[in-house]
């Protein structure tokens, strides 16, 4: 009828100008490029000429005159140009296993991290996750409070599971993310069998889900802690 007529209408139109924005803004993209190239051409052209006239009063003067007349490419121009080049970054997929914690949040969890073992592809079931090896020797290591962003991020939290990590020596912390890097969940592990007499605490304090390692018979449980809310979570699967 008439009403589903205009809904399809309005609906063909929000998809004709999705791909009109996206056109444009790929066109934009090769226009700015275009015109950064030349700029940089001629900025090279110009400096060569400059050191040939550089004792050349009326030739200073010329370039002071032109540059101050200049219509070409401009500072917004340039703004615009690094708009997209960001928004461009943003969109790009990351490799799962090898990448960089993005933004203010990343780089304050990579400070805490400072100290720790990096361990690549040992868990590769859950996809972009880093993850880092805590050695523990003593309980006193886990009430360092030096640093005291490192002892509330990955020390304390782990203290009431010594009983469990003791008996290997270490724990892990990994910080899963989306596919763009950005940091979504801080993931506490403990390494252990999958057995309930190496479950921490039975599963009652958010270990339960267990993953194997690929170089490790024993494998790891694991415990989802959500940052920004402060609650544990369960994956579903």
């Amino acid at each position: 009828d008439k009403h589903d007529y205009h809904e399809k209408h309005d609906h063909d139109n929000d998809k004709y100008d999705y791909h009109k924005k996206y056109d444009y803004d790929d066109d934009k993209h090769d226009y700015y490029e275009d015109k950064y190239e030349q700029y940089e051409k001629d900025k090279w052209e110009e400096k060569k000429k400059e050191e040939y006239h550089k004792h050349n009063e009326d030739y200073e003067c010329d370039v002071k005159c032109h540059r101050g007349s200049d219509d070409g490419i401009t500072s917004r121009d340039f703004d615009e140009y690094e708009i997209l080049i960001n928004k461009s970054k943003e969109n790009q997929e990351i490799d799962p296993y090898d990448f960089k914690l993005r933004g203010a949040i990343g780089d304050f969890f990579n400070n805490i991290t400072k100290g720790f073992e990096e361990v690549k592809g040992k868990f590769k079931e859950i996809k972009y996750c880093k993850w880092f090896k805590v050695k523990i020797n003593s309980i006193d290591d886990m009430c360092n409070t030096a640093d005291y962003n490192k002892y509330t991020v990955a020390y304390y939290p782990m203290l009431n599971y010594y009983p469990y990590i003791k008996k290997y020596g270490y724990f892990f912390i990994g910080y899963k993310c989306d596919s763009n890097g950005n940091l979504k969940y801080i993931v506490y592990g403990v390494p252990g069998k999958k057995d309930k007499d190496e479950q921490p605490y039975v599963g009652k304090t958010g270990f339960v889900t267990w993953i194997s390692s690929d170089d490790d018979k024993n494998g790891c449980w694991l415990m989802f802690y959500d940052f920004k809310n402060s609650n544990i979570v369960v994956p579903m699967k």
